[in-house]
C-alpha cells in the first residue's frame, strides 16, 4: 500500500498467477490452489501412479489434483488437500478414506460435481 497516512490507493479485481511462463488470471473471491496431477508421474515420485490395492497416503501441505480415474485402492488417508477435476467424468475407487485434518475439494457451489 502506499498513500498518505490513513489513506488506501489499493485496488485490484483480479489476482495473475505465472508458473513456468503459463498464466491464471482469476477474481479475488476465488481460492487459488496449486497441485500436482494424480496422472503424472512428479506427483508420484517419478514411478507409476498407484495400482489396485495399494494405499495412498497424502501428507499435509500437498495438493494432489485428481484428473483421472483410479483403480481400487485399499486405504486413501489425507492430511493434505485433494482436488477432483472438473472437467472429467472421475471414479474414485477405494475401500476406505481416511481424512485426517485434510481437504477434498468435489466441484463448487456454483459447478457442483
Amino acid at each position: 500500500m502506499t498513500g498518505n497516512k490513513g489513506e488506501s490507493n489499493y485496488s485490484a479485481s483480479s489476482l495473475v498467477v505465472s508458473i513456468n511462463g503459463y498464466k491464471a488470471i482469476t477474481p479475488l473471491n476465488v481460492q487459488f490452489y496449486y497441485g500436482l496431477n494424480w496422472s503424472k508421474e512428479l506427483s508420484w515420485g517419478l514411478e507409476v501412479a498407484p495400482r489396485e490395492g495399494d494405499s495412498v497416503f497424502l501428507q499435509k501441505g500437498r495438493t494432489l489434483i485428481v484428473d483421472q480415474s483410479t483403480p481400487i485402492l485399499r486405504t486413501v488417508i489425507i492430511e493434505g488437500t485433494i482436488i477432483f477435476a472438473d472437467d472429467a467424468a472421475l471414479e474414485f475407487n477405494t475401500h476406505y478414506l481416511i481424512i485426517r485434518k485434510g481437504t477434498i475439494i468435489i466441484g463448487t457451489e456454483d459447478k457442483p460435481y
